[in-house]
């Protein structure tokens, strides 16, 4: 704005102020706030820099919406260590908080004075006037160092021949470490203590020496200085680390003449094959022409891990023998390298290169399940099917397979030979059923899976051992379940049903039976095991001739039930029955068999005896009659009224007159549901203590073809007044004829008669002629036929 032009406006003084005061740009406004604004820290060239300050960096005014600021800081120079946080960029989000930086000293003190200190560094927005932050550090230098060097000195050799020829020693490494937190920092001091020609330092940069090691390499320099053999020179290196004391080194040069020693050989070499257990192994022959012969040391330093000698020191002529570690056997294989060098007082070294080639050993062909399989099988369950895992412990093996033994192990076709791998070859084993059907327990069944592998040939021979067990024998029913009580002496048998039951005569092996008491599975002398079949057992049992609570069959005793046990001792002894059934002996009717009246041929359990309606049949058993001992004897037949109306045999008989506790005798036929229901009380035609024989009711047509159960019942009113038998099943038909013998006891020939009630047979014949009216009649007696269904009657003659 030109100045006539204010002059021509005339505006006031204050007008121009406010002019110019709006022009003042807004960057111009600090952005920023650091808390606090003066940091107060510490250093110890000893234990390192001391606790970190948080300065907590803040925006002057309230951030809103995408408003941010990106705050930077400067240069902080030397002696300070200004960590930022992950985000620098100052939002909505974090304005709250702020951003904090984390401020302390700088590692070993570096750029730093002993005693008191201060640096400034500065926060920015680039839009604003710099926040500076004042740090005053407090800086407590020790009298040493805090390097420390290992080793602490260092000898360095250089040889000079004729010439003269110098050839520098071995370089030496030297380790730097530091205790400090954060570590020292340090350089090789090069311009007040310049190094000599004759010694080179590498790196000398140096670095920051920690818990992790900086190394330092010392070495003659070329041409060793000039100097003469046997000569002798040092220097001390500084290693300086600021504000502490410089780090000193003493380096010392000693010149020698060449070495009078010879190796042979040189170089050396040796190989081994890990894991062989055989130590790789090289001899080296040391002479030397000077005289007096020289003592010579080896350099133990130089031997690595994997490299051991027989002997450290001699006087030459000598011989000493370099062998592999067992550090071997942990390495790679491949070729290994290491110079040991023999020390001879003023002379210089002699070095040795050894080499060792390290081999894996040639691949070896493993079976990984092992060569030993011994397996249990249970007869009925399932064949093995197994694996054998062929393993090589390198390179794939190639391999052939052959089979033998009994079980002869089927192997497929595509798995006879293969390879063999690292990770494992899996080849599938089967096995002939036929094998397995015809084993028998206690028998071991071998075989054997043969693997040829390898140049020269060599066999793994994989044996199965199945040993053949039985399974656990199981009890399903006792055949009679009850049995009466008897005198000493009187035997009976009993059928026991179930599953499982090894034959035979080996005792190791046979089925055992015994009695479940509460002492254990006991083995009674009374009851013989006569035959053992794979699903029936049959027992004799005979009543002992004093009183035993296992079977409790004396009259005066008051019965029970007895728990009869089985197990299979599969070659060892066997305590605990895997099969149990109970039979009862006691006073109660007891039905042993159930059978047509006209064979009387008693069903082998678990076989069920037929039945047909208005068929005659005949119960065999005990105690029909007898009521605690009291009743009748077995000569003794029961009574009974026929019906008044239909002169029907009776629905029961009875050994006592007909009073309000006459005891009867009857049979019912009831369903197999829980409760059981009576179908029907069957027509008793005779009847004692031992034998009955009834009328099939004409109510079982009903339930053809379903099993239902017959029960004995002996007594008058209920409870322990009327006695009944165990039911006993059995199955309904239509029809199951039955002839009756002429001899009537189901022996011998049937009751078949001509018209004048003459047996017929062979001498008395009958015969069928060209009319029916001129055939022979012939009459058969015969039950089991059934529900009558013919429509003749007895009044008119027929055929019908």
């Amino acid at each position: 704005m030109k100045l006539s032009t204010l002059q021509a406006k005339r505006s006031p003084l204050w007008v121009i102020l406010a002019m110019v005061g709006a022009t003042i740009p807004a960057s111009a406004q600090n952005l920023l706030t650091a808390t606090p604004a003066t940091v107060t820290l510490t250093c110890s060239t000893a234990t390192g820099p001391g606790t970190a300050v948080n300065v907590i960096v803040k925006s002057v005014t309230a951030l809103t919406g995408s408003n941010t600021h990106v705050v930077t800081f400067g240069s902080v120079g030397t002696g300070l260590s200004v960590t930022a946080p992950a985000i620098t960029t100052m939002s909505t989000a974090n304005q709250a908080a702020g951003l904090t930086y984390q401020v302390r000293a700088a590692a070993g003190c570096a750029g730093l004075s002993a005693g008191a200190n201060t640096k400034t560094f500065r926060f920015s927005t680039g839009s604003g006037p710099d926040v500076t932050v004042t740090a005053n550090i407090t800086v407590t230098a020790g009298t040493s160092s805090p390097l420390v060097t290992t080793p602490g000195t260092v000898s360095l050799s250089c040889t000079r021949a004729a010439g003269p020829t110098y050839t520098p020693g071995p370089a030496q490494v030297v380790v730097v470490r530091s205790a400090t937190t954060g570590g020292t920092p340090f350089t090789v001091e090069n311009t007040t203590y310049a190094l000599p020609s004759w010694l080179s330092v590498t790196p000398l940069s140096g670095g920051t020496a920690s818990a992790t090691a900086v190394n330092l390499s010392f070495q003659a320099a070329a041409g060793c200085g000039g100097f003469a053999a046997g000569t002798t020179n040092t220097f001390t290196v500084h290693l300086a680390n600021a504000p502490s004391p410089d780090k000193l080194i003493q380096v010392t040069l000693q010149v020698v003449p060449p070495s009078t020693l010879v190796a042979t050989p040189n170089p050396a070499s040796l190989s081994y094959v890990k894991g062989s257990g055989s130590a790789g192994r090289v001899d080296v022959t040391v002479t030397s022409a000077s005289n007096p012969a020289p003592f010579f040391a080896v350099d133990a330093s130089t031997l690595p891990p994997w490299l051991t000698v027989d002997s450290l020191s001699g006087t030459v002529p000598k011989s000493i023998r370099f062998s592999s570690t067992v550090a071997a056997d942990t390495m790679a294989p491949g070729n290994y390298s290491a110079t040991i060098r023999l020390k001879v007082s003023g002379q210089a070294d002699l070095a040795v290169p050894i080499t060792m080639q390290l081999n894996n050993p040639a691949p070896k062909l493993t079976v990984s399940e092992g060569t030993t399989r011994n397996i249990t099988w249970t007869v009925g369950s399932t064949i093995p099917s197994l694996f054998v895992t062929a393993m090589s412990s390198d390179s794939p093996i190639p391999y052939t397979i052959e089979t033998g033994g009994t079980l002869a192990p089927v192997i497929p076709a595509a798995n006879l030979k293969g390879l063999a791998y690292s990770f494992g070859t899996p080849i599938p084993v089967t096995f002939n059923p036929n094998v397995f059907a015809a084993a028998q327990p206690g028998t071991t069944l071998v075989g054997t899976v043969a693997l040829t592998w390898g140049s020269p040939a060599a066999t793994i021979t994989v044996t199965f051992n199945i040993n053949v067990q039985a399974p656990g024998a199981t009890l399903n029913s006792i055949s009679p379940a009850s049995l009466p009580t008897a005198p000493a002496g009187q035997s009976f048998t009993l059928v026991l049903s179930g599953t499982g039951f090894v034959t035979g005569t080996d005792p190791t092996l046979r089925t055992k039976v015994g009695i479940v008491a509460t002492s254990g599975f006991i083995v009674e002398p009374s009851i013989s095991v006569n035959v053992v079949n794979v699903s029936s057992i049959i027992l004799t049992i005979t009543v002992p001739t004093t009183a035993s609570p296992n079977l409790p069959f004396l009259p005066t005793g008051n019965g029970g039930t007895v728990v009869i046990g089985v197990c299979n001792p599969n070659g060892t002894s066997c305590s605990a029955p895997t099969g149990t059934a109970s039979f009862t002996i006691g006073s109660n009717p007891i039905v042993d068999a159930v059978t047509s009246a006209s064979s009387f041929v008693q069903v082998t359990a678990p076989t069920l005896q037929t039945v047909a309606p208005f068929e005659m049949l005949s119960i065999f058993g005990s105690n029909f009659c007898s009521s605690g001992g009291i009743g009748c004897s077995s000569s003794d037949v029961l009574y009974g009224a026929p019906s008044a109306g239909t002169l029907a045999y009776p629905l029961f008989v009875s050994p006592d007159a007909a009073t309000a506790t006459q005891r009867k005798l009857s049979v019912t036929f009831q369903t197999k549901a829980t409760p059981p229901v009576l179908i029907a009380t069957a027509p008793i035609l005779f009847a004692t203590n031992g034998q009955i024989n009834l009328m099939a009711p004409a109510a079982l047509a009903a339930q053809s073809g379903n099993t239902i159960s017959l029960v004995v019942n002996f007594g008058y009113g209920t409870g322990t007044t009327m006695r009944s038998s165990p039911p006993v099943d059995v199955v309904v038909a239509d029809s199951n004829p039955g002839i009756f013998t002429v001899a009537a006891n189901g022996q011998g020939d049937g009751a078949i008669l001509n018209a004048s009630y003459a047996p017929v047979s062979s001498t008395t014949e009958a015969g069928m002629r060209s009319t029916p009216t001129d055939s022979d009649t012939v009459q058969i007696y015969m039950t089991g036929l059934g529900v009558p269904d013919s429509s003749a009657d007895n009044a008119n003659a027929g055929s019908g």
